[in-house]
């Protein structure tokens, strides 16, 4: 296998975690801070999650394009 196959999937693997930590540390801070009910925090969670990859991933898309120009 090419070696720089297996290090984008690395780094991949490595910003998905980081992501995945920053969405849980501004889920919790949000829900702290705009009181969130606790019957409403999965539903709160759902929707933060959802916008939050939409976000990430269009940045992400964005920048390999720019990339790529």
């Amino acid at each position: 296998m090419d070696m720089r196959i297996i290090q984008q999937c690395h780094m991949m693997a490595l910003l998905l975690i980081t992501f995945t930590n920053i969405k849980n540390m501004l889920f919790s801070s949000l829900v702290v801070f705009l009181d969130v009910p606790t019957e409403k925090q999965y539903t709160f969670g759902v929707v933060l999650s959802a916008v939050f990859w939409l976000i990430t991933f269009y940045i992400i898309n964005r920048m390999r394009r720019l990339r790529h120009h």
